[in-house]
C-alpha cells in the first residue's frame, strides 16, 4: 500500500477527533506508530500530499504545520487564531483581542 493512501486513512480515522485538520507532526508519530518498518518524516508527507492533492482529493497542507482533508479555506482571522492556539493550547476572547 502506497504511503499516501496510508496517510489518508490516518487523517479519514482522526477526521471525528480534529474536524479533518491534523498536525503533520503527530500525523508522522500515528503513522510511525502504526506502520513500523515503513518510517516517514515531515518531506516524506510534503510529498505524498502533493501526489493526492494532484487528484482532487481535498487534502492539503496548511501554514507548513497542518494536512488538511476537508474542503475549506481558512481565513486569515482563523489562521491567527490557530497560530495562538499553538502557543497556548487554546484561545480565549481576551487573548483573541490582545489583551490577555
Amino acid at each position: 500500500m502506497s504511503r499516501s493512501i496510508q496517510i489518508l486513512r490516518i487523517c479519514e480515522k482522526t477526521k471525528d477527533l480534529n474536524g479533518g485538520l491534523l498536525r503533520i507532526s503527530d500525523l508522522v508519530t500515528i503513522f510511525n506508530r502504526s506502520y513500523p518498518s515503513n518510517q516517514i518524516d515531515y518531506n516524506d508527507v510534503l510529498k505524498a500530499v502533493d501526489n493526492v492533492e494532484k487528484l482532487g482529493t481535498g487534502c492539503r497542507i496548511i501554514d507548513g504545520k497542518y494536512i488538511s482533508t476537508v474542503p475549506f479555506e481558512l481565513s486569515g482571522d482563523q489562521v491567527a487564531l490557530m497560530k495562538m492556539a499553538e502557543r497556548t493550547g487554546y484561545v480565549s476572547l481576551a487573548i483573541a483581542r490582545g489583551s490577555g
